[in-house]
Order: C-alpha cells, then sequence, then structure tokens
C-alpha cells in the first residue's frame, strides 16, 4: 500500500509531462491487468479452497447476488450526480452509526463504557489529523501546480511527484520510531502513550502547516524555502501518520471487548470517511483562483488558517487531558 502510493504519483507525474495525462490513466489500468493475471497465474494456490466453498453455493444464490448490486450502483450514481443528497445521506449514516454504536456502550459494563468513548474521542481528533493530510492531494497540490505554472519550477519537474513525500517519510520514520517509542512502552502505562503519540501526530500536522506557510510566504521569492518548507511540511506529515493511525487501531484490540472490535474497526473506517469530507471541505474554503504569483501568495493565509486551526485542536485536546486519564485511568 505504501509502495504505491510513493510509486502512483511519481509514475504518474512523469508520464503526465513527458507523453500526456491520458498515458497516466493507461498506466493505471495496464498495471491493474498485470495484478489481475499475476494473482490469477501465481496464486492459484487458493483456487481449490474457493472451487470447494463454490459447491455450497447455488446458481440462484449467485444470481441474487449480481442483481443486489444493481440497486446499490444505482444508488450510488444518484448521490454522486446530487452531492446536497450526497451530504444530507453521509451525515444521517454516520450519525446513525455513531448512534447505534453509543447505545451499544451504553449497555456495558462501566469500564468498557469508559473505555469505548476514550476510543471514540480520540477518533473524533483524528478526524483532523486525516483532514489535514488529505490536504497533500489538493490544496498542497494546487499550490505545487501553481508555482510550477508559474516558472518556478523546472518544466521537466511534475508537481505529482510530491505527493509521494509524505508515504516515503512516513516508510522511512517507521523503524525509527518503533525503536524509540518502544523504549516508552516499559515507561509509561498504555493510555499515556497512546496519548503522547495522538498529540504528538497532531503538534506534526500543525508544524507541517506552518512549514507550507513558509514555503507560501517566500517561496515565490527564494526556491530554497520552497523546498524547505514542502519536504519538511511532508516530513512531519508521515511522521504524524505512523504516530496516530497505528496507535489508534491498536487501541482496538487493547480497550475493546473482542465482540465489538470488529464494529469499532468500521468506526475508525467511518471517521476516515468524515475526515475526507471535512477535508475537502477546508480544501473549498481555502481555494484561491489564479495563477499568478499574488495568487500563490494568498495559499499563506489559506495554509495558516489550517494551521490555526490545529492550534486550537491541539489546544482542546490538551484541557481535555484529565476526563481521558478519568475515563482510562487503570489502563
Amino acid at each position: 500500500m505504501s509502495s504505491g502510493a510513493i510509486l502512483g504519483p511519481v509514475i504518474y507525474g512523469f508520464l503526465s509531462v513527458t507523453f500526456g495525462a491520458q498515458y497516466g490513466f493507461i498506466f493505471a489500468a495496464m498495471a491493474l491487468a498485470w495484478v489481475a493475471w499475476f494473482y490469477s497465474r501465481y496464486l492459484g494456490l487458493y483456487q481449490s479452497v474457493e472451487q470447494s466453498q463454490s459447491h455450497h453455493t447455488s446458481k440462484r444464490t449467485i444470481a441474487y447476488l449480481y442483481l443486489g448490486t444493481l440497486p446499490v450502483i444505482a444508488l450510488i450514481y444518484l448521490l454522486l450526480t446530487h452531492l446536497k443528497l450526497f451530504d444530507d445521506v453521509a451525515f444521517c449514516v454516520g450519525g446513525l452509526t455513531i448512534i447505534a454504536v453509543l447505545a451499544i456502550a451504553f449497555f456495558q459494563k462501566q469500564d468498557d463504557l469508559k473505555k469505548m468513548i476514550f476510543l471514540l474521542l480520540l477518533n473524533m481528533f483524528a478526524i483532523f489529523y486525516y483532514a489535514c493530510l488529505n490536504q497533500i492531494s489538493s490544496s498542497v497540490m494546487l499550490f505545487i501546480s501553481l508555482y510550477s505554472h508559474s516558472g518556478h519550477l523546472a518544466a521537466k519537474i511534475p508537481s505529482q511527484i510530491f505527493a509521494a513525500l509524505e508515504p516515503t517519510f512516513g516508510i522511512i520514520s517507521a523503524p525509527f520510531l518503533a525503536k524509540y517509542l518502544a523504549s516508552a512502552v516499559h515507561k509509561l502505562r498504555f493510555n499515556r502513550l497512546l496519548l503522547l503519540k495522538v498529540f504528538l501526530g497532531l503538534l506534526a500536522a500543525c508544524l507541517s502547516f506552518w512549514l507550507f506557510k513558509l514555503a507560501a510566504d517566500v517561496g515565490a521569492h527564494d526556491q530554497s524555502w520552497f523546498f524547505f518548507g514542502i519536504i519538511i511540511g511532508n516530513f512531519f506529515l508521515g511522521i504524524g501518520e505512523m504516530l496516530i493511525g497505528p496507535a489508534l487501531l491498536s487501541a482496538v484490540a487493547y480497550l475493546i471487548i473482542k465482540k465489538y472490535q470488529g464494529t469499532f474497526m468500521g468506526i475508525w473506517s467511518l471517521f476516515i470517511a468524515f475526515s475526507g469530507y471535512f477535508g475537502a471541505w477546508i480544501a473549498r474554503v481555502t481555494a484561491v483562483e489564479g495563477t499568478n504569483i499574488e495568487s500563490i501568495a494568498l495559499f499563506s493565509k489559506a495554509f495558516g488558517i489550517i494551521a490555526l486551526m490545529m492550534v486550537g485542536v491541539l489546544l482542546v485536546f490538551v484541557l481535555l487531558q484529565p476526563l481521558f486519564k478519568t475515563l482510562v485511568a487503570d489502563v
């Protein structure tokens, strides 16, 4: 997954610059076809298991399965062509899901209830981090593209390759974080270490957008500062993802009773979806039109707004520490 996040922007960026954007899509289709062929050719060892299971599935059941996908496809098409309806449905479904999970939580033992509330609150803070992370492919990429079109970058350097920086730094930093955090495991209780990781992840997102603001402030006049802000900003985002994501996923297994762990994994995916929606809203609010230096400079204000938002999130997170420690005092 991480290798795809790195190679995808690099390969597509150079193909689109050298030959045209359509060749990037052609390459993606060919890559998918190759993966499907490789799976069927070299991973056929699972075929016998699949065949043995298929004997228990009737043709009528398979037909119902395929027919059942048609209304789902129609619903998705309807939602994508009516974005206001999509927003309303997404909020209703998400809200009802959270209410259902809270209802389940309140029927648990007091200790389990506290752990579930604690994890839900941390997932809410993760929304803000992943909303910032989503800006890599929206407002930050638009800023880099405008910077490139204004003649500040060489024509042969595709702006898309900058999207590979964050996953690259995530992979590079993972062994070092694992090494140094391993020593903290023996010194801190699980709840303290989890809160520390989430705090550091949110702080990393905050620092990254201050650096993006720096790139927008002086990058038009000094290319070295542009590269410094963009590269180090992505470095902090990569570290933040390695801190927040694994920490909250491991917390599901550590804090939640076994029969509801799958439910909370689904809640994690739901909150990631919320972060995508929130990230799109941030991108719309901070949208900048034009391709001149003045338009590029306006990104300084946009990135500053996001950085200030993260400062506010960090302050709220710090103020809620007594509540967090009360919810999981014995963990």
